[in-house]
């Protein structure tokens, strides 16, 4: 049967809600024709608008726990760096936005705020800083977690309430419930305006350096096929700036508890650990160089693994063609890494990351009880159980299994809030649980 254009706008309302519909409408390239597909709603339902809520519920089950009322605020300049770099990041945000938005684009303006909260804000600051929120105490470090995640959940509501005003208002109402000076709507409220001073360029270049590393190190897991639950001995990194390789090494523990390895080391100059080589990405120059391109490509190919390296370390692609130089971009040429045996290497944007993938049996034990640890974390969440909730373990494992369990029982009886963690006489009753290497142990979990 027929439908007319305004029943089939209700319906798409009715099911996904206006909010999503004004931001598919409102954060589209300009001069991007405007061509309906609902798998569009789904994606910005999923990935921005899920996002936020899934940020907003972790917020907000996390304080109603500790009973967090926002008092004795702790001054930034006393806050973890983390904290420090998020609102960093958020005033920069106020800035951009607020100038995109003077000029009437609503697609770049919305495009920061959804690249705001999914990468910066969940991606990254939350999931690096749930730890924080999981211990018993509301000490300083934990509400300065809490002031920090509050700040930039109630000024992403009022950034992005004119594009989307109904999701905005609720989250506001409930953020700022109690809050002194508060507006009863969040379009009541001010616009936030850019503190300058709050901005840190150099805190802000060495978190983008350290994540990069942290990528790399997730890559080259990758192309080894080895979990993160599996810790690793090492991670070397070469091709940081000074400014950048100072703030790793300060913050090393980041990168060493996200990529979970026990120990990084900032090299100052290219090893014999791994060579590098060069090679036209000819998809993308080809245009440009014209008949060129088969020459550069061979003056590329050509380079040895110093003449790569520095060319990385200056940033400066240029090739001699009969004598007269040829400047590239860096977007025109691929960097591969080769290494030597026990190493996996990935090199990107100049820099060169190389993973030691030899396992000892120490850390094979690590690994196995990390992997008895997410299991159990799963039947806690099968079990509908709260973050807060006790609970008690039974297990059963023999050989390799056996005795990672019993040397990580302490540890995993922690993680998972258990206040009894026993060994079972057999595996009778209990869940198996396979984990890499053909290893198997056996588990209970139940309320205490």
């Amino acid at each position: 049967p027929h439908v007319c254009r305004r029943q089939r706008q209700m319906c798409i309302r009715d099911r996904y809600g206006a909010d999503i519909v004004r931001w598919h409408l409102l954060v589209r390239p300009l001069g991007t024709p405007l061509r309906y597909e609902e798998r569009d709603l789904v994606e910005i339902r999923n990935r921005f608008f899920g996002t936020l809520l899934n940020v907003y519920a972790f917020f907000a089950t996390y304080a109603n726990v500790d009973g967090y009322t926002g008092e004795d605020e702790v001054p930034l300049s006393d806050r973890p760096v983390f904290d420090r770099w998020l609102i960093s990041r958020l005033h920069g945000l106020f800035r951009d936005v607020s100038k995109d938005l003077d000029r009437y684009d609503t697609a770049h303006a919305g495009q920061r705020i959804a690249d705001f909260v999914v990468e910066d804000l969940s991606n990254w600051y939350v999931r690096r800083n749930r730890r924080r929120f999981f211990r018993a105490e509301l000490t300083q470090d934990k509400r300065s977690g809490y002031q920090t995640l509050h700040a930039a959940l109630l000024a992403t509501t009022q950034l992005a309430a004119p594009l989307i005003p109904f999701v905005t208002d609720a989250m506001y109402r409930s953020l700022s419930d109690g809050l002194e000076g508060a507006e009863p709507s969040v379009h009541m409220a001010t616009y936030p305006q850019v503190d300058e001073s709050l901005i840190d360029p150099k805190l802000e270049a060495g978190m983008a350096a350290l994540r990069r590393v942290v990528s790399l190190g997730h890559a080259a897991r990758d192309n080894a096929k080895i979990r993160v639950r599996q810790p690793l001995a090492r991670l070397n990194v070469w091709g940081l700036d000074p400014a950048a390789t100072a703030f790793v090494a300060e913050n090393q523990a980041i990168v060493l508890d996200e990529l979970n390895v026990k120990a990084l080391e900032l090299l100052d100059a290219p090893t014999a650990d791994f060579t590098l080589s060069a090679s036209l990405d000819k998809k993308e120059a080809a245009r440009r160089l014209g008949p060129k391109t088969p020459a550069v490509a061979q003056a590329l190919a050509a380079l040895d693994s110093e003449a790569v390296s520095v060319m990385l370390r200056s940033g400066e692609v240029r090739v001699a063609i009969d004598g007269e130089p040829v400047d590239l971009k860096p977007s025109d040429v691929r960097v591969a890494v080769t290494t030597r045996e026990g190493l996996a290497g990935e090199c990107a944007g100049g820099l060169v990351a190389l993973l030691d993938v030899r396992l000892t049996p120490e850390l094979e034990q690590e690994g196995l009880a990390r992997e008895v640890l997410r299991k159990l974390q799963q039947e806690r969440t099968a079990l509908d159980l709260k973050v807060e909730d006790r609970v008690r373990v039974r297990w059963y494992a023999e050989g390799v299994s056996g005795d990672a369990l019993a040397s990580w029982s302490a540890w995993i009886a922690q993680e998972r809030l258990a206040v009894s963690f026993e060994r079972a006489d057999s595996a009778e009753g209990l869940t198996p649980v396979e984990v890499p290497g053909g290893h198997v142990a056996h588990v209970s979990i139940e309320p205490a």
